[in-house]
């Protein structure tokens, strides 16, 4: 009888040291100047957890992005600038459900394009000025994009 109850001790405190992570959405800040969370772009979309939200302030981001989970990226009123690193797209979304709003992309190269969806259902652009390059916005093999107010 004492082996059961220490046995039913031990699994409880076993139990008890077990957590389950159902942590609501959260925000993810960015800044080129460094005072938040991150000052790449990329380095939050890696350690956002899908429902958060990514937001960027303003500023001038090199590279390309990739978005491989349910997100929203959020700019600073177009004033965050994302310049395209020559040969990549400026954001490839691979994930559905995607967000994109309130961004300038610039310099997309021959061939490539500010934003490029791939597979991805049911995404949101909007507020986005995609311009200076080759093309705006190309979605392969993905249903349910919406585009609003963005050129």
């Amino acid at each position: 009888m004492r082996a059961r109850i220490a046995w039913f001790i031990i699994l409880t405190l076993l139990t008890s040291m077990l957590t389950i992570d159902n942590a609501a959405p959260g925000t993810i800040y960015v800044d080129d100047d460094g005072p938040a969370d991150y000052t790449s772009i990329q380095d939050a979309i890696d350690a956002a957890q899908p429902g958060d939200e990514v937001y960027v302030y303003e500023g001038v981001y090199q590279g390309s992005l990739i978005i491989n989970k349910q997100i929203t990226l959020r700019g600073e009123n177009k004033r965050a600038v994302i310049e395209c690193a020559p040969q990549e797209h400026g954001i490839t979304v691979t994930a559905d459900s995607v967000h994109i709003e309130g961004f300038t992309i610039t310099f997309p190269s021959e061939g490539h394009y500010g934003i490029e969806l791939n597979d991805a259902d049911n995404c949101l652009i909007k507020n986005c000025n995609i311009s200076s390059g080759y093309g705006g916005i190309h979605c392969y093999r993905g249903e349910g994009l919406t585009v609003m107010g963005t050129v």
